[in-house]
Formats: C-alpha cells, structure tokens, sequence
C-alpha cells in the first residue's frame, strides 16, 4: 500500500503540473492518450490471464526486458495480443520452474498499480 500511495502522490503531481503547463487543449489531448494507453494495458493483461503462471511470467520478463531496452518508453509497454502468443509459443519449449505467481510478479504488480490508481483518479 505505502508504494501505491507513493505513486497516486506523484501522478496527481504531475498532472498538475501538466494542467498547470499546457493549454487546455493540449491537456485534453494528453489526457485522452493516457486513457486510450491504460486500456490498451488493462486489453493486454486481460490477455496475459489467460495463460498459465510459467507463460505469464515469460510474457512479463519479455515485457521488462524490453521496456528497459526502449529505456522505459510509453509505447514499448504493449503487447498485441499476437506478441503476447508468440512469447508463450516461442518458450512453450523450455521449461521453466520459477515458481512465480502472475500477481506477484513486479512488472504486473506495477501495471496493476498504475490501473487502479487510472480507475480512482477517474471517479474523483
């Protein structure tokens, strides 16, 4: 709770800042894109779900891999369902026994954060 609570504290931060910034076309511009990106998110773990915990924890550390690669660009934080069965088919082969839950997982952990403050921030 206290790292959701962090986050909520710095969202709101910066959208104020934002607010404050541009003007208020921009702002709504800026604030469609966040929506249509965190649904685009919440499409994409509703996809995740739908694999076992080794295929989903595959699935995330690609995900990690390449979010730190594209040096944590928005837009490299998707997955299209098609990338998301070609992880799962590309390593249904090897055997991992990680042991890791999906919800435990610190990539979904995040994503989840971020959705649940999206649907709190929304209903203020």
């Amino acid at each position: 709770a206290p790292l959701l609570l962090c986050f909520t504290a710095i969202c709101r931060e910066e959208m104020a800042i934002d607010e404050a910034e541009l003007e208020p076309l921009e702002f709504a511009e800026k604030m469609h894109t966040q929506q249509e990106l965190q649904q685009q998110k919440l499409e994409m773990l509703v996809q995740i779900r739908k694999h076992n915990s080794e295929s989903q924890s595959v699935i995330l550390e690609t995900l990690q891999r390449q979010l730190e690669s594209a040096d944590f660009d928005t837009s490299a934080s998707i997955f299209t369902p098609e990338q998301i069965q070609g992880n799962v088919e590309k390593h249904s082969s090897s055997h991992i026994s990680r042991g890791e839950i999906f919800t435990s997982h610190p990539v979904f952990s995040l994503y989840y954060s971020r959705w649940l403050y999206s649907i709190h921030t929304r209903s203020i």
